[in-house]
C-alpha cells in the first residue's frame, strides 16, 4: 500500500473513531406534552458509561449513567424528573432515553455518547416537537368557501382542491402565531355550482397532515313521508370513523363511533321520535311525522387523517293532485253537459208553469159566436161539425 493510501486510511479510521463521520442524525418527532423516546444502541460491553447531552451553543447535561447507576448531579434543571433509561436493557446495548412532558424547548439536536471496554461510540438525534393538525373547520356561504385550523406546530401549509378538478383562484392563507402555536385560514371564491362540486382543504404541518372535504346538495320531499338523507364520504367502509349528524349546524341529532366494538348509535332525546334508523353507509332515515323539520342536515365523518362534511338542505312540499289531459277533458265535458241539461230543464219547467191548461180551451166550444165574427177557416170548421152531427 502506498504511503498516500495508508495516510488516508488512518485519517478515515480516526474520524470514525472520534464520531466526526457519524451516520446521519436520526429524526424523531414528538407531540407536545407527550412522552418520547430518543433511540440509541451500541455494541454490548462491560463498564457502560452513558452521557446524553443537548447540542446548543453550550452542551446541556440531560442524563448521565455510570458505575451501574444514574448520575444526575449535573443534570440541567429543565430535565429534572423527566428523563429515564431502560436500565434492564443497558447490558444488551440499549441506551435509549425516555423523555416525558415534552416542551418546545426540548426540540433540537441530542448526542448519545457511550463508552465500554470495547471503546467509545456516539450517535445524534434530531428532535422535533409537533402539535398535529386537529380539527379543520370548513364551511360555505354563497360562493365563498372558508377553511381554517388552529393550535398547530410547526408552521402549517394550506392547499385547496376540488372534485371534479377545476382551476381555482387561490387566496394566500393567513397565518398567525400565539404562544408558539399557529393558526391558518383561507377563503376560496368561485362561480362553480356548489351542489355539483366537492371542495377539499388540506393542512400540513411537519409530518402531520389532515384533509377536510365539503359537499352540499338540496333535496325536496313530500310532507308526512319517510326521508333518507345520504352521508356523502369518499369511503364505503366506515370502520375507524366517527360519525355525527347535526341540524342547522347547532343541534346534534346522533353520534356513532365506528372505532368501538360493538358500535352503538346515540340518538339525542328531541330526535328519537323522528329518527327511524341509520344505514350501514351512514344515511339518516327519518320517519313520516308531523314533527319533520326543514333545514340543513349535516353529516360529519372523520378519522385521524380526514374529515368529510356533507350538507343537505331538506325542504318539504305538499303533494299536488294532478291528472293527465286525456283524463281531465271528459270529466270537464261531462260537468258542462250536466250543467247545460239542468239549465234547459229549468227553463222548460218555468215556461210550462206560465201556459193555460187544456180544459179551459174545451169549455169555449159550446159558446155561440156570431158568424160575422168568424173567418173563413172558422166557417169550414163549423160545416165539418154540422156534418159530423148529421145522422146520414
Amino acid at each position: 500500500m502506498s504511503p498516500v493510501k495508508c495516510a488516508v486510511c488512518v485519517v478515515v479510521v480516526a474520524l470514525l473513531w472520534t464520531g466526526i463521520l457519524a451516520a446521519e442524525d436520526v429524526q424523531v418527532s414528538c407531540r407536545l406534552q407527550d412522552s418520547c423516546v430518543l433511540p440509541c444502541t451500541f455494541e454490548p460491553g462491560e463498564g457502560e458509561t452513558i452521557y446524553w447531552t443537548q447540542q446548543l451553543s453550550v452542551d446541556i447535561d440531560v442524563h448521565s449513567f455510570y458505575n451501574d447507576r444514574d448520575q444526575l448531579d449535573n443534570q440541567d434543571q429543565r430535565y429534572q424528573g423527566r428523563t429515564s433509561l431502560y436500565k434492564d436493557q443497558i447490558s444488551g446495548g440499549n441506551a435509549s432515553l425516555q423523555l416525558t412532558a415534552v416542551t418546545f424547548q426540548d426540540q433540537g439536536r441530542y448526542k448519545c455518547y457511550i463508552d465500554t471496554i470495547l471503546g467509545p461510540t456516539e450517535s445524534f438525534i434530531q428532535l422535533e416537537v409537533q402539535v398535529p393538525v386537529g380539527k379543520i373547520d370548513i364551511q360555505q356561504v354563497g360562493n365563498t368557501t372558508t377553511c381554517s385550523s388552529k393550535g398547530i406546530y410547526p408552521q402549517p401549509v394550506l392547499t385547496w382542491s376540488t372534485d371534479p378538478p377545476h382551476n381555482l383562484t387561490k387566496q394566500k392563507p393567513t397565518i398567525q402565531q400565539d404562544q408558539e402555536l399557529f393558526s391558518i385560514s383561507s377563503s376560496l371564491v368561485t362561480s362553480l355550482n356548489v351542489n355539483k362540486t366537492a371542495f377539499s382543504c388540506t393542512v400540513t404541518a411537519g409530518k402531520s397532515r389532515r384533509t377536510a372535504t365539503l359537499s352540499q346538495q338540496a333535496t325536496v320531499s313530500e310532507v308526512n313521508t319517510d326521508v333518507s338523507i345520504p352521508c356523502r364520504g369518499s369511503t364505503s367502509d366506515l370502520t375507524g370513523f366517527r360519525l355525527t349528524w347535526s341540524f342547522n349546524h347547532r343541534e346534534t341529532i346522533l353520534m356513532h363511533n365506528f372505532t368501538e366494538t360493538p358500535s352503538k348509535v346515540q340518538i339525542q332525546e328531541p330526535w328519537r321520535q323522528l329518527v327511524q334508523n341509520m344505514s350501514e353507509s351512514g344515511s339518516l332515515e327519518l320517519q313520516a311525522s308531523s314533527l319533520q323539520r326543514e333545514g340543513i342536515y349535516t353529516c360529519e365523518l372523520s378519522d385521524a387523517k380526514q374529515t368529510h362534511i356533507s350538507n343537505t338542505f331538506l325542504k318539504f312540499e305538499t303533494k299536488q293532485v294532478t291528472g293527465e289531459p286525456g283524463y281531465l277533458v271528459p270529466v270537464i265535458i261531462t260537468v258542462i253537459v250536466l250543467a247545460l241539461a239542468s239549465l234547459v230543464i229549468f227553463i222548460i219547467m218555468t215556461k210550462c208553469k206560465g201556459k193555460p191548461s187544456g180544459g179551459a180551451g174545451e169549455s169555449t166550444r159550446g159558446v155561440g159566436v156570431p158568424l160575422s165574427h168568424v173567418g173563413n177557416g172558422n166557417r169550414r170548421d163549423q160545416r165539418l161539425s154540422t156534418e159530423e152531427n148529421s145522422p146520414y
